[in-house]
């Protein structure tokens, strides 16, 4: 009886979270533009970021395939502030492998043709918001025309880049005063590891960071020499959906001195 009691919850859990994630597809959908020439200008500045996304991605996997005993301590620390920040110890060579095999997908993704549509009029499309996805295009915002930052641009598009690439939804994002953030753990709850149903448990869950699009684009930056700047935090302009609380970030691998970055999605 309790056994069929829970079956039965679990089944209308998962039969919810389907209904959100295509809820959220159609609905972004909807939001395409038909502004052609707006398109074709987008399309273009768009083209001319890729390679500066795809040396990131590239800087990331090279550090990944030497594994996890050949990493530096510096790359390390960078590695566990994103992908453990509750501090699980889940992190082996096995979890290195998984995320090495994802950054190889977001760098697929990166190579293939992107479809980029401008909304000037999109409801998603606030304060600095550079751009967001429905899993099939990436739709752009009008302050990605003003944005002059192009490490931001570059960044933000691995992030995009993710979600198409891994079909996954936002976990909560990273920022040094977000706790929901701190409380993520590298594979997510034992029922998102169950095979079948585990990967939509976990779309339901959202509390991992091997799905998690924020942590692939971070974790290129961290590893790339780029200098956090927590400062830039404050113009983060987010849906107010969790707690506030410091939190400790990852450090830069080089000192490096280069411009600031934000890092807002």
């Amino acid at each position: 009886m309790n056994s069929r009691f829970l079956a039965s919850i679990l089944s209308l859990g998962l039969l919810i979270g389907m209904i959100r994630f295509a809820t959220d597809l159609l609905l972004s959908s909807k939001q395409v533009s038909e502004s052609g020439n707006d398109n074709t200008l987008v399309s273009q500045q768009i083209q001319a970021i890729i390679p500066a996304s795809q040396q990131l991605v590239d800087e990331a996997i090279a550090i990944l395939s030497k594994g996890w005993m050949e990493m530096s301590q510096p790359e390390q620390e960078a590695f566990l502030a994103l992908y453990d920040p509750a501090g699980t110890g889940e992190v082996d060579q096995e979890f290195i492998e998984a995320t090495l095999v994802n950054y190889q997908r977001i760098q697929e993704a990166l190579k293939r043709e992107i479809t980029a549509v401008y909304e000037p009029e999109s409801e998603k499309c606030e304060g600095m918001r550079l751009y967001y996805t429905d899993l099939l295009k990436l739709h752009v915002c009008p302050y990605f025309l003003t944005e002059g930052n192009e490490m931001r641009k570059a960044r933000t598009l691995i992030h995009e880049m993710a979600h198409i690439a891994l079909i996954v939804r936002d976990r909560p994002y990273y920022r040094p005063t977000n706790k929901a953030y701190a409380l993520l753990t590298p594979n997510g709850s034992r029922l998102a590891q169950l095979p079948v149903v585990g990967p939509l448990i976990r779309e339901i869950q959202q509390n991992d960071t091997l799905y998690h699009p924020d942590a692939y684009a971070h974790f290129t930056i961290a590893v790339s020499g780029q200098p956090v700047n927590p400062d830039m935090y404050a113009s983060q302009q987010r849906p107010a959906n969790t707690a506030e609380e410091t939190m400790p970030q990852p450090a830069a691998v080089s000192s490096q001195a280069v411009d600031s970055w934000t890092l807002a999605s």
